[in-house]
């Protein structure tokens, strides 16, 4: 077991944390270290962290150093970016001529336009958008949510797109599995497009809540195969079936004490601190 307790000056506990975290697990990978008789590889560490956000911050700050990394956390796919976007972007479909949601749609990172260009555009070229919305449209009603969107994908060039991009496999990850969760709920309530989109904006504004999907069908799925460092929270692992455990956050502490003594750990020994001192002055 290794602790690291020197923090660096001006920085942040969370930034101190997943630097000094990236740089851990970067060196043993660099390190002759082995487990069962063979190199260290990513997929042999666990990271168990707090919270979503400080899992999915890892996980940016391992790939940008080249090292993969995979959350499984306990995040409603409802949650992420690509399900506002879906959600804008089933609007526009339903009103392909309302030009202000059509631009909206466009500008989504689903569909990738930027907005000076879009500006920039001929009525003509906004008009051909408003036709291909409308044939998505009837594709939706008379053929269903997956067939609509997947034609989008093919007329937009999501999965070529997203595929070329930093995180691209996350988001298109997220993009299957909603519509994958879209076209669920459009045959098991028998939704037709209005209530269909309205049962994703409900969703989206009440992610955790419970009806009749299972819960593991809403949480964020992994977005790659690869043997890579995976990220928890404590709420959702504990580690135990990974040869090495990263734990960024043992040092700090969520919440001060409310008064009273603090029982704490010191070599052999439990002990009592009377004069209740915060807890990270034991740590």
């Amino acid at each position: 077991m290794t602790f690291v307790v020197e923090k660096e000056s001006g920085s942040t506990d969370r930034s101190w944390s997943v630097s000094t975290s990236v740089r851990l697990i970067a060196a043993i990978l660099a390190s002759e270290m082995t487990v069962s008789g063979r190199e260290v590889e990513p997929g042999d560490f666990a990271v168990l962290t707090r919270t979503n956000r400080m899992s999915l911050e890892l996980q940016s700050a391992l790939r940008q150093r080249g090292i993969p990394a995979v959350f499984r956390g306990d995040r409603s796919v409802f949650e992420t970016p690509v399900a506002e976007d879906l959600q804008v972007v089933l609007a526009a479909l339903l009103q392909p001529h309302e030009q202000r949601t059509l631009r909206a749609a466009l500008l989504t990172r689903l569909l990738g336009y930027s907005a000076d260009p879009l500006l920039a555009e001929p009525e003509s070229e906004l008009a051909e958008h408003a036709s291909r919305f409308l044939r998505l449209r009837d594709r939706w009603r008379t053929g269903g949510i997956a067939l609509a969107l997947e034609g989008l994908c093919a007329m937009y060039r999501i999965e070529q797109r997203m595929l070329v991009r930093s995180h691209g496999q996350r988001t298109l990850t997220d993009f299957l599995h909603l519509r994958e969760l879209l076209h669920r709920a459009q045959h098991r309530h028998r939704f037709g497009p209005e209530r269909l989109a309205d049962w994703l904006r409900r969703r989206r504004s009440e992610p955790s809540r419970p009806d009749e999907d299972d819960e593991n069908s809403v949480q964020m799925r992994l977005d790659t195969d690869e043997a890579a460092v995976q990220l928890f929270t404590i709420h959702t692992a504990k580690g135990l079936e990974f040869p090495l455990v990263v734990c960024p956050e043992l040092g700090s502490v969520a919440h001060e004490p409310r008064g009273g003594p603090i029982a704490f750990h010191r070599e052999d020994a439990m002990g009592l601190d009377l004069a209740a001192q915060p807890a990270a002055s034991h740590l």
